[in-house]
């Protein structure tokens, strides 16, 4: 008897492979790395210091520790999250007057996203402190 061509299996369909392919070890994805030679102290102190001068632009020192004579320095910390924006922001420590403590963390959040992250620390998340004086001279 013939076998009908149409039935017959062919060799390559004999010689398929049946066994699970193997999965190859992906690698991790990358983690951005910083280009050779990036120095991320140096751009974390370069954005504190943009930060403070756009900050001092915005400052104002308000009417009622003025008609007090409240003056005082209020020490900030401020955590850039990895998006950019301020992820946290609280008093290390205070002058003893609210007001003048909550002016700080205004100015600040109101500083932040006018200044410009530099590209090195995209995608990081890092702290700084920033020191805000407040004196009678400042007016």
């Amino acid at each position: 008897m013939i076998a009908d061509p149409a039935t017959a299996p062919s060799p390559a369909a004999t010689a398929i492979d049946t066994a699970p392919a193997k999965a190859e070890p992906r690698p991790a994805a990358p983690v951005a790395a910083p280009a050779p030679g990036f120095d991320e102290a140096a751009a974390v102190a370069q954005y504190r210091l943009e930060l403070m001068q756009v900050a001092s632009g915005l400052k104002t020192y308000p009417r009622i520790a003025q008609e007090n004579g409240w003056e005082g320095r209020v020490e900030l910390r401020i955590t850039v999250g990895a998006g950019g924006a301020i992820s946290a922001l609280t008093v290390k420590r205070g002058t003893g007057y609210a007001v003048l403590d909550q002016h700080a963390l205004d100015m600040l959040r109101r500083a932040q996203p006018r200044t410009p992250l530099p590209a090195g620390l995209r995608g990081r998340e890092f702290t700084i402190e920033v020191p805000v004086v407040f004196g009678l001279k400042d007016g």
